[in-house]
């Protein structure tokens, strides 16, 4: 009975109850439960010194919930955390202090979200990762390859890859649309500006307004140093690169006041390039030259480095006109004149774009629109670059073919060079002819004999050809265009696409000139690959399409390799008297077909096709009767785009007949008129060279329906037209244009 008194006292001089409120070490409890001092809690922590006035739980705690599953579980509310000073919820691990989240009240001062470890900080929704920081500050969007790039946006989807802004952006030092020297930064003014580092002083480099090459007002580097040593452009600032890729450096250039006092210059940086045959060059430049071509002309300078594992050597590289489009300066593989190569040790790349030795000053210098981009298909076009202002409907430009990526106009110098594109099949010979320049405006020619000539409905690959293997543009439709002689008699070709080993594989198509009889003067009708007019009388060009996918098949070591031979009603039979050649990037599908194509080689000549009638005002011209029904076939370059259909009637102030149309198997009329506007050959051509350009538009699904694998004449991918003049006179035409609407 003593144990039992003396146990009762001991618990209440411990437990002061106050309104059933219970006190451990406390006399005035106003809680159900008072503890002053420590607590510990659980089996094995009862033994354990909890920290002073705290608490030490082993299991685990519910606040707002009677089952939490986690050490502390919070139910039903928020959880604060405040501090006059920091406030934060910090993060351990091995002992060690991870990082933390919270309030920060030294400098600098703000909310944190901090990994301390030299590891990534991850960001994921349905259970996945979706963004990343890396441990140098680098962040990835659906990428975990975050070296290389302060910030990488990867997608499956080129949409969602996109950074969408509703107000405006700018980057003075960054990568817009994979450019590595953007001129966002240009402001008018002087010196330095942005990543661009004058060269000179900054009275040697103003940025100003003026007119670019496209003919609208940008924001222009102006070079007017005359101290014979620097005198304008830039140095950029080095950014990353992967040596085992391939970039494109590119500036337009333009000069005014004179030429032949300083240098226009295009580099990069030293020690990390070689030339393309693997020698060191440690100040390297694409191009160097006291002149440009004319002055007051935009040139575009281009320049290539090859990855380090690319073993080509061809210089691809050069400078390109900017009215005309056309390669003026091709590379030789010296400095000044190259293309390079990385070395497996390049990290890092800038680009270089000098004045430089001007003692004059009346010499200025201009650039505009510096690029530094990897070469991955992403990039723009050089015929895209090139391009003119487009047309009124904001559609494209007027000029159908794009840069040619290899050109022989038939000159005397070029001559050699030509031959090294061509090589011969079976018995087929060729020699060189150098008419004099009062007959043959200059043109050179090659006299092709022993040809095989196909027959009027013949789709055989022929024994005997001359085949031309010329550079292509991959990724886009090409066009082959061969030159003949068309003052005194008349050609018709055959052109088929080989694979590498020479075997003929697709027949691209038969045409022929619009032979002039024999009046010296130049016919109106065919484009250059420059798309010009006709250059000279005694010479036509005629077009032989190559599809993008065809080039993408065929291409091998860059390049196509066509098998040329005679048609049927060829003027000399089995010879051809070949001036030229060239192959064109050709954007917009476009193909013309002059009146020799649409009666003798592409359709056939079969009954009731398109007859012949004359040469008149030098172009060769063919007809439908008045009152009467004719058929035609056009060539298809791709069917799933809907077509413009052009035809150029001849007329001198008087029109003929009025046609209306049919497609295939499809009774629906088409009636031309002038009305429908955008084609390019009328663009070109103008109004006063009697061909009044007359239209209709073939839808795509029109055109996928009633497109025939081949004709008769063995050309594949055509349509065949039916016209029907409902007027009183003949209709004459000169030809037929199409091209992509």
């Amino acid at each position: 009975m003593k144990k039992i008194y003396l146990f009762c006292t001991a618990l209440l001089a411990c437990l002061i109850v106050n309104a059933q409120n219970v006190g451990i070490g406390e006399t005035a409890p106003l809680s159900k439960l008072a503890i002053k001092g420590s607590m510990a809690v659980g089996n094995g922590y009862t033994t354990t010194a909890a920290p002073t006035d705290g608490a030490i739980i082993k299991g685990t705690v519910g606040i707002g919930t009677t089952s939490p599953n986690a050490k502390l579980e919070v139910s039903g509310a928020s959880v604060r955390v405040s501090n006059s000073a920091d406030a934060k919820f910090e993060f351990w691990g091995s002992s060690s202090d991870r990082g933390f989240v919270g309030w920060q009240a030294s400098a600098p001062v703000g909310v944190w979200l901090l990994n301390k470890d030299n590891s990534p900080i991850y960001f994921g929704t349905t259970n996945a990762e979706r963004m990343r920081i890396d441990a140098a500050g680098n962040v990835g969007i659906g990428t975990t390859s975050t070296a290389n790039n302060r910030l990488s946006v990867v997608s499956g989807n080129p949409v969602q890859s996109s950074i969408y802004t509703d107000g405006y952006g700018e980057d003075v030092s960054g990568i817009i649309q994979g450019n590595y020297v953007p001129a966002h930064s240009w402001n008018i003014g002087s010196g330095t500006v942005g990543i661009f580092a004058d060269n000179g002083g900054a009275g040697d480099n103003v940025r100003e307004w003026g007119v670019g090459p496209h003919g609208n007002s940008v924001t222009l580097w102006k070079c007017q140093g005359a101290g014979s040593d620097a005198d304008g452009g830039w140095n950029t600032s080095f950014f990353k690169i992967d040596h085992t890729k391939t970039y494109r450096v590119t500036v337009w250039v333009k000069r005014t006041g004179i030429n032949g006092t300083g240098s226009a210059y295009l580099g990069c940086g030293g020690s990390d390039v070689t030339y393309l045959n693997g020698t060191d060059e440690t100040n390297p430049y694409f191009f160097y030259s006291t002149t440009l071509p004319q002055l007051d002309r935009w040139y575009l300078v281009v320049g290539y480095i090859h990855g380090s594992g690319d073993a080509s050597t061809v210089q691809t590289g050069g400078v390109y006109d900017g009215v005309t489009g056309q390669k003026v300066f091709s590379y030789n593989g010296s400095n000044g004149s190259t293309d390079f190569k990385f070395k497996t040790t390049a990290t890092t790349q800038q680009q270089r774009a000098y004045f430089y030795y001007n003692n004059n000053s009346t010499a200025k210098q201009y650039f505009w629109d510096p690029q530094f981009e990897e070469v991955n298909g992403k990039e723009l076009p050089l015929y895209a670059m090139l391009a003119l202002s487009p047309d009124k409907s904001g559609r494209r430009d007027f000029r159908p073919y794009g840069t040619p990526s290899f050109y022989w106009d038939g000159s005397t110098g070029a001559c050699a060079t030509a031959q090294t594109y061509m090589s011969l099949r079976g018995a087929a010979n060729y020699t060189n002819v150098d008419y004099c320049a009062s007959t043959w405006n200059q043109k050179r020619m090659f006299r092709v004999t022993n040809l095989s000539q196909e027959a009027q409905n013949n789709n055989t690959p022929p024994a005997n050809g001359l085949y031309l293997t010329i550079p292509a543009t991959p990724g886009v439709h090409n066009m082959l265009l061969l030159s003949f002689i068309d003052q005194d008699r008349w050609s018709s070709v055959s052109v088929w696409l080989c694979n590498s080993a020479g075997s003929p594989i697709v027949k691209l198509g038969r045409m022929g000139n619009n032979a002039n009889n024999n009046t010296g003067t130049a016919s109106t009708y065919t484009l250059s690959p420059l798309n010009t007019m006709k250059e000279t009388g005694g010479h036509a060009w005629m077009d032989f399409p190559v599809t993008a996918d065809q080039v993408n098949t065929y291409i091998s070591g860059g390049n196509l390799k066509f098998l040329v031979t005679s048609g049927p009603n060829n003027g000399e039979t089995t010879q051809l008297w070949f001036s030229g050649f060239a192959l064109v990037p050709n954007p917009y599908g476009f193909m013309q077909q002059p009146a020799l194509s649409l009666h003798w080689a592409l359709n056939g000549q079969t009954y009731q096709e398109i007859t012949w009638n004359s040469v008149w005002n030098n172009d060769g011209l063919c007809q439908v009767n008045a009152n009467s029904t004719a058929t035609t076939y056009i060539k298809v370059i791709d069917p799933t785009k809907d077509l413009l259909v052009t035809f150029y009637e001849h007329n001198g102030g008087w029109y003929g007949g009025y046609l209306t149309v049919t497609v295939g198997a499809d009774a629906t009329p088409y009636y031309t008129t002038p009305a429908i506007s955008g084609g390019m050959g009328a663009t070109i051509y103008g109004k006063a060279l009697y061909m009044r350009p007359e239209c209709i538009v073939i839808p795509a699904s029109v055109v996928q329906a009633q497109l025939l694998a081949t004709n008769n004449s063995g050309t594949p991918n055509t349509l065949k037209l039916t016209l029907k003049n409902v007027g009183q006179q003949n209709y004459h035409f000169r030809g037929i244009d199409t091209e992509f609407y």
